[in-house]
């Protein structure tokens, strides 16, 4: 495994554990960002699934190759669409020169944010009871959003509430393109 790679995995687990040393573990410089993104492919497996135990799970679309198409569509313009946009919320945000940083690190904490959304997934599948399932479910939401919410108070150095706009981007942004992915996705 690469050392690029290694770093940002280790990054994202360490920063997973509330631990800001993870940002020292992430890779800077010109090269970064772009390389970063191999957390997407990291995560797509992860994301397939998430899909297909939500899909086991009774929710199946009546055109499921139709509906992995479009999934796969919302999930690539969702994280690329984020990053971009993020790079004007940053510049409104006044942080323009840390976009690389923010960017980078959070991609790296998909990888984690993706890990745990799977586990959390996991009890449902093996039949536990709706109200233990769903509360590991809301728990690991809940830590996913931390997390993003840690990432970015770290690299773009604001306040607790200034981090917010960013996880409010991405929610935004996730719920949006769920809802079209769900919509034209039948």
């Amino acid at each position: 495994m690469s050392s690029f790679l290694a770093g940002g995995l280790r990054a994202a687990f360490l920063l997973a554990q509330g631990r800001p040393d993870g940002l020292i573990r992430v890779a800077t410089g010109p090269s970064a960002v772009p390389r970063s993104f191999a957390a997407a492919l990291i995560c797509l497996p992860l994301f397939a699934a998430l899909r297909w135990m939500e899909w086991k799970a009774g929710a199946r679309p009546p055109h499921p190759e139709h509906a992995l198409v479009v999934e796969f569509l919302a999930y690539v313009i969702g994280w690329a669409g984020f990053a971009l946009i993020s790079r004007n919320l940053l510049t409104a945000m006044g942080r323009p020169e840390r976009w690389g940083l923010f960017v980078t690190v959070w991609n790296w904490s998909n990888v984690a944010q993706y890990s745990m959304l799977l586990l959390a997934a996991v009890p449902d599948l093996l039949g536990a009871p709706p109200l233990v399932a769903e509360t590991i479910g809301l728990v690991a939401l809940g830590w996913a959003l931390w997390l993003e919410w840690f990432v970015a108070r770290l690299t773009l150095s604001v306040s607790a509430a200034m981090a917010l706009l960013p996880v409010l981007l991405d929610l935004i942004l996730g719920i949006v393109l769920s809802g079209l992915s769900r919509s034209l996705g039948g």
